[in-house]
C-alpha cells in the first residue's frame, strides 16, 4: 500500500530591499567608509570605497534587481572585495 509523502513547497529566497542592500553594501567594505549611491530612480546602485590615505575607488553602477538575492549580494561584495585587493586596499582576515 502506497503512503502519501507531505513536502512543503520550496519558498522562494528572500528578497532583500534598497535598505537591506545599501546596508550590507555598507557593511561589506570595513574597515572603510563605503559610500551608496541610488541612480537612475533607485534602478542601480554605484559605491564610492575610501581608503586609507585619501585613496578613493569609484565601483560601477550595478542593476539593484540583480542584488535583490542574498546569494548573489554576497557574491557582488566578494566580488568587489576581490578587486580592491589588487589595488592595494587590504581587509581585515575575519571579514566575510
Amino acid at each position: 500500500m502506497f503512503r502519501p509523502i507531505l513536502v512543503a513547497p520550496e519558498s522562494e529566497s528572500p528578497i532583500v530591499d534598497d535598505a537591506g542592500i545599501a546596508e550590507a553594501l555598507r557593511l561589506g567594505f570595513t574597515p572603510y567608509r563605503c559610500v551608496v549611491e541610488f541612480q537612475e530612480g533607485g534602478a542601480k546602485v554605484a559605491l564610492r570605497v575610501y581608503g586609507r590615505n585619501g585613496r578613493d575607488f569609484a565601483v560601477v553602477a550595478k542593476r539593484v534587481d540583480s542584488l535583490r538575492d542574498p546569494a548573489a549580494l554576497a557574491q557582488y561584495i566578494r566580488d568587489v572585495r576581490y578587486f580592491l585587493r589588487q589595488r592595494k586596499l587590504n581587509f581585515d582576515i575575519l571579514q566575510p
